[in-house]
């Protein structure tokens, strides 16, 4: 008959933990913790982010339009409308000397998150967006 140590512990094989049973159970629990889908916070100017052809270019005196997605201080997209959006397009020297003036662009608000700024500049020349400012 064969001996026993007294300290040692049988333990059945299908039960015996692998180091790398531990690293899977981590990953499936932080994929678990990424599954919980917080609510975005409030909308933060600073996140937003402009995008779509009419904030590169477009030309003189005709509807140019860019988008602009809400986003709240940790860069979250916020899928709700109803935010307070504003948007500018300065001229520079160049269409500045051309008679061109500052432009307020037209908001539609989507509904869900984004809007559109849409604008027309009346001269040639270089134009700088300003951005979006938006709050709720």
């Amino acid at each position: 008959m064969q001996q026993v140590d007294p300290a040692l512990t049988i333990v059945p094989v299908d039960h015996i933990r692998k180091p790398e049973d531990d690293e899977e159970e981590e990953e499936e629990s932080s994929e678990e913790e990424e599954e919980v889908d917080l609510p975005p916070g409030p909308i933060s100017s600073e996140h937003c982010t402009v995008g779509g052809p009419g904030f590169v270019g477009g030309s003189a005196k005709s509807s140019i339009s860019f988008y602009v997605t809400a986003k709240d201080e940790t860069g979250k997209r916020i899928r709700d409308g109803g935010a307070y959006v504003t948007a500018t397009v300065n001229p520079g020297r160049v269409a500045r000397a051309g008679g061109a003036e500052l432009v307020f662009a037209d908001i539609r608000d989507n509904s869900d998150g984004t809007y559109t700024a849409t604008y027309t500049v009346e001269a040639r020349g270089d134009y700088e967006s300003s951005g979006a400012r938006c709050q709720q």
